[in-house]
């Protein structure tokens, strides 16, 4: 289903309810409890049609490719995603410090790594067209073990969330490397070590 797919559909079951609740309440003389949740309905509506893109918000998989391989990206890539601007953090916490900072010509990705305070561990952000498809070869020593299967270990590393609304510190706690969709691109996060609620602060003012 598309956005006007979704729209039209949305826009008839809101036309329906209101006419509904209208008949209910009586055109001449409508008691208030009825008015006020005609008025209320009408408001929650009016919010899910602006809110339709949202309702649509693109979806990320994780794929296996091959016996050693999985793939990363937006199940419906746009068909023309916008260029990837760099990344901008609106705080850094105390001792966290950028120490590279990346983008790609064609503006298909952008990244920057972050030190820790400890300068041992660092925080590495990636950012990515919609229609960009993360590759990576899974290896344990040279080669994957018969019982083990890569895309099933690669998802004990990964947290994939919905959107950044569910970046909280318990979710971070499940791996290392957290990825979510956002209206035009998708972050990809490696945070090994790093503070989870550090990463909530850095990751909530990014750009």
């Amino acid at each position: 289903m598309n956005d006007r797919e979704f729209e039209t559909l949305l826009q008839t079951a809101c036309t329906r309810e209101g006419a509904a609740e209208l008949a209910a309440a009586g055109l001449g003389h409508r008691r208030p409890g009825k008015a006020l949740r005609v008025v209320l309905i009408a408001a929650v509506c009016a919010v899910l049609l602006s809110l339709g893109a949202a309702a649509l918000w693109p979806r990320l998989e994780l794929k296996r490719t091959g016996r050693d391989s999985f793939a990363l990206g937006v199940e419906e890539p746009a068909e023309s995603a916008p260029a990837v601007t760099g990344i901008t953090f609106a705080q850094l916490p105390e001792g966290y410090a950028i120490v590279e900072s990346h983008s790609d010509p064609e503006d298909r990705w952008a990244s920057v790594t972050i030190d820790a305070p400890d300068r041992e561990h660092r925080l590495v952000v990636w950012k990515y067209a919609l229609d960009c498809r993360l590759w990576q070869e899974v290896k344990a020593g040279g080669a994957v073990p018969e019982d083990l299967d890569p895309t099933a270990w690669v998802m004990e590393e990964y947290v994939v969330l919905d959107s950044a609304d569910d970046l909280t510190p318990d979710a971070l706690k499940e791996g290392s490397r957290v990825t979510y969709p956002a209206a035009s691109c998708y972050y990809v996060v490696d945070y090994f070590g790093v503070d989870p609620e550090d990463v909530c602060t850095i990751l909530g003012g990014m750009q």
